[in-house]
């Protein structure tokens, strides 16, 4: 048996609905970077197009466009900072290329010259062989 007095208390109570927080999926997340760097890459490429003699093929086969001359109408020229730090790390890539060169150039001889003394050694050791 049920009470009348029970039933006039509302037992539902009533709230106001948020939507729910969900991460997005990784693969979302991924392809989002994924696009970002490319176009950073992209932008890039085109920034250095004139400091370089192959650089408006690379920018061209990255965006994906024709190989077409470069026009100079809807390019933007890069800016002094970019051109000061592209003229630094070459300068700097260029000194360390020779750098590497002359290193290689002084182990070839070093090996040379132990490549003689071996054979001299080798030599003078068979000498005294034939000679017991």
């Amino acid at each position: 048996m049920t009470h009348v007095s029970d039933l006039s208390a509302p037992r539902v109570r009533l709230e106001a609905s948020e939507p729910r927080l969900t991460p997005p999926p990784a693969r979302r997340q991924f392809r989002d970077a994924l696009v970002q760097t490319a176009g950073v890459l992209v932008r890039g490429v085109e920034s250095a197009a004139g400091l370089s003699p192959g650089a408006p093929v690379m920018a061209a086969s990255v965006r994906g466009s024709a190989l077409t001359a470069p026009s100079s109408a809807g390019t933007t020229p890069p800016t002094s900072d970019l051109q000061a730090a592209l003229g630094a790390h070459t300068t700097s890539s260029l000194e360390l290329l020779s750098l590497q060169q002359e290193i290689a150039a002084e182990q070839r001889s070093f090996m040379a010259a132990s490549n003689v003394m071996k054979a001299r050694h080798d030599g003078a050791k068979n000498a005294i062989g034939n000679v017991r």
